[in-house]
């Protein structure tokens, strides 16, 4: 009825990648995604924030399925548009950067990763504040107590 593109069945498809994910089958997920990103890219643009959070959606589906190195590159490719697109200080934006921290960690590189998640973190506290649950999963992350513990 709304025809393949229109944003609410996207909207739909990206849904169903994510149960697809959810189960486990992290390559059909990212193939999906990939489909739906395609038709975003057509219909919003590539700085629409439905695209950029297909486009993290496909980095970790690609960290998921165990390639780190693929995924790093997607969120550093991921981070530079919504920088671009929503600043550096957009929630979604310290998600990726999270993210890259993660794929840091995964990859071995523990010294860089703490420094990433450092960083994070400071920006994350001030942007969401220190009770917030991405601040505190940070903190969590790195082996730091909250505050007022």
């Amino acid at each position: 009825m709304l025809g393949p593109d229109d944003p609410d069945t996207l909207n739909t498809r990206h849904g169903i990648a994510r149960a697809t994910a959810a189960r486990g089958d992290h390559a059909a997920a990212e193939a999906e995604d990939r489909d739906v990103l395609a038709a975003r890219l057509r219909v919003l643009g590539p700085d629409h924030p439905a695209t950029l959070s297909t486009r993290h959606q496909i980095a970790f589906d690609m960290a998921e399925r165990g390639d780190h190195t693929a995924a790093e590159a997607e969120f550093r490719d991921v981070l530079a548009a919504m920088l671009r697109a929503q600043g550096p200080d957009h929630p979604a934006t310290l998600s990726a950067l999270h993210q890259i921290a993660g794929e840091l960690a995964a990859r071995g590189d523990h010294a860089t990763a703490e420094a990433e998640y450092r960083d994070v973190l400071a920006a994350l506290q001030r942007v969401l504040g220190p009770d917030h649950p991405h601040t505190l999963a940070t903190q969590r992350v790195l082996g730091l107590d909250h505050p007022d513990s």
